[in-house]
């Protein structure tokens, strides 16, 4: 399996998974077995047709799918456990090839939690502090309130936000759009 992790921004991952098409058959090769054990199919007994029989008589589409279900849940796990990935939604798949007897191609779209960066809240905050009266110290602690003129809690978290940098992902922003929206 050659498995290509290309990181884009805001720690959304792009994987190109290109698997042999030994694996791909025998993903086919199981799905048919499955298939198989619950085939009805006229002169035989339930669940006792040779695949063979069963290949002739179940949809294609539906053993394609049967297969392609249970491979990408191993393609990803395995994706997920060889380069340590921590993913927070479910990943995106595009299937690119998969058949028979050829490779097989899928692309993944992982993404895992948004990078934060605070910034230099002290200053924003000394500055806010000047402001409204010396309640902050010049290492950015803040003084005990002796009276209203001081740094309130809103005015830290406004420090925080204004200096703080969170890249978040398209693809985050997208999902939970479409979740309000259904909502």
């Amino acid at each position: 399996m050659d498995i290509k992790v290309n990181k884009a921004k805001n720690n959304t991952y792009k994987v190109e998974v290109t698997i042999p098409s030994q694996k791909v058959d025998e993903a086919f090769s199981d799905a048919l077995k499955h298939e198989a054990e619950s085939a009805d199919i006229k002169g035989f007994r339930k669940g006792k047709a040779p695949t063979e029989v069963v290949k002739q008589n179940v949809d294609a589409q539906k053993l394609r799918s049967h297969a392609l279900n249970h491979f990408l849940v191993d393609v990803y796990s395995i994706v997920i456990k060889e380069h340590k990935l921590q993913p927070i939604v479910q990943p995106k798949f595009d299937v690119k090839a998969f058949e028979e007897g050829k490779d097989a191609e899928v692309e993944i779209i992982i993404i895992e939690r948004p990078e934060i960066k605070v910034g230099d809240y002290k200053s924003a905050l000394k500055k806010k502090g000047n402001q409204k009266g010396p309640k902050v110290k010049d290492d950015g602690t803040i003084e005990p309130n002796a009276g209203s003129s001081g740094v309130t809690n809103q005015d830290i978290i406004d420090a925080i936000l204004e200096t703080s940098e969170v890249g978040v992902a398209e693809e985050l922003i997208e999902d939970e759009t479409n979740r309000m929206m259904s909502s």
